[in-house]
């Protein structure tokens, strides 16, 4: 059950396109795989985004979070290369933010059938 926010503002806080790009972003240089084609960080960007939505204070956090990556690059976090993003995703690594993303990401990331494919997992007993 999501609460409503202090501020009637928060609630209406919505994710955008360029919020959701540097959230795969995000996943793509915390959880690192070269053979990994982008489904499945999109696909597991999208179960955040569904996660999110459903708790105003994830949502808030959310989105808070990932503006604050652009104001610690200096400039767009998107643009930035895998070893300068990873030192920002560092500085955020204690944060709700983080500690969100994370634990929604290596639940979905894994269990995604492409995935295990990939990995060669032959999926549940």
């Amino acid at each position: 059950m999501a609460f409503p926010a202090k501020f009637p503002s928060l609630n209406a806080m919505e994710m955008t396109d360029e919020a959701r790009q540097t959230l795969v972003r995000v996943l793509r240089v915390a959880f690192p795989h070269e053979n990994f084609p982008d489904g499945p960080y999109e696909r597991t960007a999208d179960k955040i985004l569904v996660e999110a939505d459903a708790e105003t204070w994830f949502r808030v956090a959310l989105i808070q979070g990932l503006q604050s990556l652009d104001q610690l690059s200096d400039k767009s976090f998107c643009s930035l290369n895998d070893d300068e993003a990873l030192r920002v995703l560092r500085r955020v690594e204690g944060t709700e933010f983080f500690g969100f993303v994370r634990r929604t990401a290596a639940l979905g990331l894994y269990d995604d059938e492409e995935v295990w494919e990939i990995l060669g997992y032959q999926g549940p007993s």
